[in-house]
């Protein structure tokens, strides 16, 4: 059914992903599709790391050893922004449409009253991607 799944991830939040990567990795599974770990961040104040190289290394390091928790092999894809809050949704869909995904699986907050005013991420995706959205929980 599904061929490339894409996982959007935030290095910061790592424990919070791992709800919607085991949900990818149960898809994948089933249908022999690949997953693809998606990271986008302004290097410079969104993670430790102390230059884009020692980013991507984090990224392949936690795509490493979730692959080996869950079983799959997981690739990584890196896009800069000098704005991820602004551009995430952006960065996002163009992955999407570059790397011909048929599935986003993505990890989500509980909404708030915030929620009711501006639409999270993860919303907005659902209502505006190509694709099928699976949005998990926490």
């Amino acid at each position: 059914m599904y061929t490339k799944i894409l996982v959007p991830v935030d290095l910061n939040h790592q424990d919070e992903q791992m709800k919607a990567l085991k949900t990818a990795a149960m898809v994948a599974i089933g249908d022999g599709a690949s997953i693809t770990l998606l990271n986008v961040a302004g290097f410079a104040y969104q993670h430790p790391a102390r230059n884009a190289d020692d980013f991507i290394n984090d990224l392949n390091d936690f795509a490493y050893r979730a692959g080996k928790e869950l079983g799959v092999e997981l690739s990584t894809a890196s896009r800069y922004s000098h704005d991820p809050a602004a551009e995430l949704d952006r960065r996002i869909r163009d992955e999407i449409e570059a790397g011909d995904y048929d599935l986003l699986v993505m990890a989500s907050h509980v909404p708030g009253l915030i929620e009711y005013v501006f639409s999270s991420h993860a919303g907005h995706l659902a209502a505006h991607a190509k694709i099928s959205v699976f949005v998990v929980r926490p």
